[in-house]
């Protein structure tokens, strides 16, 4: 069907993705005061780093697209208009995206303590992911076609009238990738819990394994929208996903530095010990200690205690 006579059947559907944009944006503003407090106490007093600069790129860039998103869902535009501020908005999110994938990426590394295959996997994945999608968002963009809006529907924004459904492949990427970050660290939780009685460790897995099932959903809704939606209507759940992305993996960060800081000094300087039936809670060290160190914010000294040598770590968590 025509998208002209789907607009006429249902005039809804417009306010409907204007909604949606207003939802998260109170969602993202909402959970930025919420957490604003430990921003203030774990990031802002730490020297600045690659971290920080990641962390900020996370935290602040999607008010930018989430705002201009909503602009130009208030106002009367033209198609030229809307090209321009499209790519705009396009390129913010994409580069939010992709700061928000490595984050989840060094986390996993930092999980596995930085064992070589696993730096080599997320490292080709990394590549695998990135550079494909910003060759695709580029023809996705080229793709689209913007006509002038329609004067009887009384509607605001864009009307776009094509594009392509290339960026479905951009999505199925990062879907592959977020499953195999699930998996993995799937397989060291059921490592680490079943050889340790600590409550922080149990809930670093559990708060990752479901903040990566609640954007591997949203992912999935990017795959499955453009192939059936309306051209108006293919990115409808981007703007959800760069959202979560960016709230999901700030908490992430702020758990992991929370944790670091609360520790106890004995953590740094315990062996891990198992006696035959035992399980014993310094099982649990090994699993801050390599988190904290890959975790690095100030590049200080840190004790990283693995199963079997102590050994000194510098090393940024960016590194």
């Amino acid at each position: 069907m025509d998208p002209l006579q789907i607009s006429l059947k249902l005039p809804f559907l417009p306010m409907l993705k204007a909604y949606l944009l207003a939802s998260m944006m109170t969602l993202l503003t909402y959970d930025y005061l919420c957490t604003l407090d430990q921003e203030i106490n774990l990031v802002w007093s730490r020297p600045f780093s690659i971290g920080s600069v990641l962390f900020f790129v996370n935290r602040y860039t999607p008010f930018i697209d989430m705002i201009m998103s909503l602009y130009m869902m208030s106002i009367t535009t033209t198609p030229k208009t809307c090209e321009r501020v499209y790519s705009i908005i396009t390129w913010f999110t994409t580069t939010g995206l992709i700061v928000s994938e490595s984050i989840l990426i060094l986390r996993t590394i930092a999980l596995w303590k930085r064992r070589r295959s696993i730096i080599i996997l997320m490292s080709v994945l990394a590549l695998l992911t990135i550079v494909p999608g910003l060759i695709i968002t580029h023809l996705e963009m080229k793709s689209l076609e913007f006509i002038p809006l329609i004067p009887i529907l009384r509607i605001h924004g864009c009307n776009l009238r094509k594009a392509s459904s290339i960026i479905v492949v951009s999505f199925l990427l990062v879907l592959v990738l977020e499953t195999i970050i699930v998996v993995l660290t799937i397989i060291k939780a059921y490592q680490h819990l079943r050889r340790s009685n600590s409550s922080w460790v149990m809930q670093l897995y559990r708060d990752g394994i479901l903040f990566y099932i609640y954007m591997l959903v949203v992912t999935l809704l990017n795959v499955i929208v453009p192939i059936k939606a309306i051209p108006n209507f293919k990115t409808l759940f981007s703007n959800p996903q760069r959202v979560l992305h960016s709230i999901l993996c700030s908490r992430v960060i702020f758990g992991i530095l929370s944790q670091r800081g609360k520790r106890p000094q004995s953590d740094s300087h315990r062996m891990s010990t198992r006696g035959e039936g035992t399980t014993t809670d310094s099982e649990g060290g090994v699993v801050l200690t390599s988190v904290f160190a890959a975790s690095e914010w100030e590049g200080e000294n840190e004790m990283v205690i693995s199963d079997d040598t102590q050994r000194y770590d510098k090393r940024d968590w960016t590194e």
